[in-house]
């Protein structure tokens, strides 16, 4: 028996019948006993009687002949095929302009098409089976892996496939944005990339994740519509782990999917690098440089391949910028993946395109594009580039057009890295340059310093810049400002730990609690009250600086707390009754908002209880809310018989549930693969050759 696939959706049915008459020979002497044409082209009767006639002296029946409609009605019977098989229909338009008039997915036109232009690159692997199915079970995900090796990837396919079944997708940039961003729709999946930063761990951030994350988490755990998915690397993932029990404890639990480049199969390696190819704008030249002679063996059997270097390695805009052959270019990135931008950067990018990638990196994600040319601007004056003055707004320009593509995107006015990878080469060049102290001589936001402070690790950071330039950099943004905020208070104050104290930052500090106590939009935070009052218990500060300080955050306190938008879990108003209300250095007045916190908390713990789903958890706020209660003076368990009925709803539910959850179907590439006629080998060769 012989099967002819024929694939002329765009030539169409004239071209297939051209072709069918050139095969129809050697058909004819092969002699088999059954043949069977399969084509994309749509075929009306008359078409398959026609082919038929064409094919005489074949034993070919009209059944034997199948069109596009065929194939779809026998794709429309087989819902698991299609299931393993998605990327063939989910990149299509009809799917793209779906989810686009829906509105399912909360994010700008420019993200959905850069996602609609990954899916057709996207070769599925098991990892994707065993992600749905924590998902499916567990309805959060913690996708956890090296750099570049396509965390992001594999959640944007999760959320691209939920939206195509009616899921509402919502993309967050911070933990306080998740409870904020549930609503009472049907079906809402949250996304969180980097939910632990790009660079390393801060304090600041695990302080604020250890304690929103775990409640929100049990939030979507007990709604049968929510789901989460969150990334991390995984080395930070373990930096967190080391700081915080309870994303330790996270770590380790279902939810967790580690994705490795052992999930790519050699197999899986080859498609990604030929889907990449195929459907890049790379010339004749530069594919021939990457396929010709079998290259593409040494690059999918390189021991560094990685996702996100092949995605780079094949584009036009990063080859031309090397100006090198190509594959001495793919050969060098792949040995030493650490250059796959220093080379480009040092030798073949403008002074104003290296002067703009530092001005992106001091920037942060997504800056805007009036705010990243004043600091183009400043760090042109600051590093000295050899750049005329009268010049530099057109090379701004010239150089984000330049770079766009490549190195950086713009999203609705706003620039960021293309990828984190860019970003810690950048991170690198600041420090290896030593030109940190020179930037701080620009005039800097805060929230810019604050990343020029996470770049250096913490026990170099007195020797990236001297305490003069911090401290004007500082001045010079405080000066700026209208108001300041407490994590502007915390951030002086981890000055003072690190140079010592000194009075330049006795100023910066009163400077600060004056900007502090004009604050009316401040946004209140716990984990930054007792970052706060921590680093005050060992820093010593005069007492006048220290009096007026605790004064202002206590204001400002009170001020936060009684908004009727601050609403305290039981565990963040007993931290803060504990780490701030009861410190040594709190005013009456601050104890007196650390006891309306709590206060408040207790009222809004029956929508606590709610979310709830295990008797273990209930019990662990039961007591928790008890401590709180007493610390404030109120005897016996607050909401008791909320917390009674809830706990009586859990064992019913426990003993109703006697089903094990079971994944459907079998393992994805164990079933793909089954029955295939050709090696691996003559597989990976018979594909490369299509692009010759």
């Amino acid at each position: 028996m012989i099967i002819q696939a024929k694939h002329y959706s765009r030539s169409g049915y004239p071209q297939l019948k051209s072709n069918c008459r050139s095969e129809a020979e050697k058909v004819r002497s092969l002699a088999p006993k059954r043949y069977i044409l399969a084509t994309s082209v749509s075929l009306t009767p008359h078409r398959k009687t026609e082919l038929q006639s064409i094919f005489d002296g074949v034993p070919i029946a009209p059944g034997d002949i199948w069109g596009r409609e065929d194939l779809d009605a026998l794709l429309d019977s087989n819902a698991e095929i299609v299931r393993r098989h998605f990327k063939l229909w989910l990149s299509s338009s009809l799917v793209l302009d779906q989810i686009l008039k829906s509105g399912l997915y909360e994010r700008s036109s420019a993200e959905l098409e850069t996602i609609r232009k990954l899916v057709p690159r996207f070769v599925q692997h098991g990892g994707v089976k065993a992600a749905e199915d924590i998902l499916d079970g567990d309805g959060t995900l913690v996708i956890c892996g090296p750099p570049g090796i396509g965390k992001t990837t594999l959640a944007r396919i999760l959320l691209w496939l939920h939206a195509k079944q009616g899921w509402q997708i919502k993309v967050i940039d911070s933990i306080d944005d998740a409870f904020g961003a549930l609503s009472n729709k049907d079906k809402q999946l949250i996304f969180f990339d980097d939910f632990l930063g790009q660079v390393r761990v801060t304090e600041d951030l695990i302080r604020g994740t250890d304690h929103r994350l775990p409640p929100f988490l049990e939030r979507i755990k007990n709604g049968e519509h929510l789901r989460f998915v969150l990334t991390t690397r995984d080395y930070i993932l373990q930096q967190a782990r080391r700081q915080s029990q309870r994303l330790d404890n996270i770590a380790v639990g279902e939810p967790m999917f580690i994705l490795d480049v052992s999930d790519y199969s050699r197999r899986s390696r080859a498609e990604i690098l030929f889907n990449h190819i195929y459907f890049s704008d790379l010339s004749s030249e530069q594919i021939d440089g990457l396929i010709g002679d079998e290259f593409y063996l040494t690059i999918i059997d390189h021991d560094n391949f990685n996702p996100r270097l092949i995605d780079q390695l094949t584009q036009s805009d990063y080859l031309d910028s090397v100006q090198d052959p190509v594959r001495s270019i793919v050969r060098r990135v792949l040995d030493r993946p650490e250059i796959l931008w220093r080379h480009p950067y040092r030798n073949h990018f403008t002074t104003s395109a290296q002067a703009l990638m530092i001005a992106v990196a001091v920037g942060g994600n997504y800056t805007s594009v009036n705010r990243l040319r004043e600091l183009f601007l400043q760090i042109c004056e600051a590093i000295n580039h050899q750049i005329p003055l009268h010049q530099r707004r057109s090379e701004f320009d010239i150089s984000l057009q330049e770079l766009e593509g490549s190195a950086v995107s713009i999203r609705d006015r706003a620039v960021k890295f293309a990828n984190p990878g860019v970003r810690d080469f950048m991170n690198s060049v600041i420090l290896d340059d030593a030109i940190m102290a020179p930037i701080l001589a620009s005039k800097l936001l805060t929230t810019e310093l604050k990343t020029l402070w996470s770049i250096s690790e913490p026990s170099t950071r007195s020797d990236a810049a001297p305490l003069s330039d911090w401290n004007l950099a500082l001045s010079r943004a405080f000066e700026n400002q209208s108001e300041c905020s407490p994590g502007d208070i915390d951030f002086v104050l981890q000055l003072v730990e690190v140079f010592g104290s000194a009075q330049p930052l006795y100023n910066l500090i009163q400077l600060a609690t004056e900007k502090l106590e004009l604050a009316e939009d401040t946004e209140f935070d716990v984990t930054v009250y007792c970052s706060i009052f921590r680093r005050m218990q060992g820093l010593n500060l005069p007492r006048n600086i220290e009096s007026r300080l605790v004064s202002a955050l206590a204001r400002d306190a009170q001020h936060r707390i009684s908004d009727d938008y601050t609403e305290l879990t039981i565990q963040q108003a007993q931290l803060y009754m504990d780490k701030v209300g009861e410190h040594r250095l709190a005013t009456p007045e601050m104890a007196e908002t650390a006891h309306d916190a709590a206060t408040k908390a207790i009222d809004m713990l029956e929508a606590e209880i709610d979310v709830l789903s295990t008797v273990d958890d209930l019990e662990e706020l039961r007591d928790a809310a008890e401590r709180l209660a007493w610390t404030i003076g109120v005897a016996g368990c607050p909401q008791e018989e909320a917390f009674d009925n809830k706990l009586l709803e859990i064992e019913t539910e426990q003993e109703d549930d006697t089903e094990l959850y079971t994944p459907l179907g079998t393992d994805y590439e164990t079933r793909s693969s089954a029955g295939t006629l050709l090696s691996e080998e003559t597989y990976i060769r018979s594909m490369f050759n299509q692009l010759k």
